[in-house]
């Protein structure tokens, strides 16, 4: 799949895919069946196809912003067990390599910048090296939402067990490496590229402003 490259004043934006994710997403609506998806006449084409079957990438973006690489989000990872989803569990993905082809390798990325921390979000955070899970981006300073990060940290029951897996894989391994801020859902990360509070979808989630 070819990597699509937007540029916003300056700044470049890459799309990094890990998977498609379309029919996992559809099969757990509920009244996501192909007939109702085509009665949503906007959803084609973008976000559907013209036969009622959902489109849906796990993916992350690199941003190219004054000199450094940011990496947003960090998808499923690879060797991560899960039970809730186990179509994302234990993965072998191209992730990295799709990484470098848009020109970087893990040890270019300056900045991880997580906007919650469910476990499609954070995986690639770590990777499994000799049993340990050990940062996949060692030169990173990773940015977790202060709140989001306390809100994980409880493991609450309304997240499904995935989540609070990742928690533990993909999160508290790298507060141990010393690579990781807390900051405010409101950080500026440089001159162009800041959080916003975006909140709902878990308490302190937040998404990414160029500007």
């Amino acid at each position: 799949m070819n990597s699509l490259r937007w540029d916003v004043g300056g700044v470049e934006v890459f799309q990094v895919v890990e998977l498609e994710a379309g029919a996992l997403i559809q099969s757990i609506i509920k009244h996501a069946t192909p007939e109702n998806i085509r009665e949503i006449g906007w959803l084609s084409p973008h976000f559907a196809d013209e036969a009622g079957h959902l489109k849906a990438l796990v993916q992350a973006f690199l941003i190219r912003s004054d000199g450094k690489n940011i990496l947003i989000d960090a998808c499923n990872g690879n060797d991560k067990s899960r039970t809730d989803i186990p179509e994302w569990s234990n993965l072998r993905t191209d992730f990295l390599t799709n990484l470098e082809s848009v020109g970087v390798v893990p040890t270019d990325i300056h900045i991880v910048a997580c906007t919650h921390s469910h476990t499609d979000h954070v995986g690639w955070n770590t990777k499994l090296k000799d049993g340990v899970w050990v940062p996949t981006f060692p030169s990173a300073r990773y940015l977790f939402s202060r709140e989001e990060y306390r809100y994980g940290e409880r493991k609450p029951g309304k997240e499904i067990a995935d989540d609070n897996a990742a928690f533990d894989d993909s999160v508290s391994p790298i507060v141990k490496a010393g690579l990781a801020d807390f900051v405010d859902v409101r950080q500026k990360i440089d001159r162009h590229v800041s959080f916003i509070p975006t909140l709902g979808h878990t308490p302190a989630h937040v998404s990414v402003l160029i500007k």
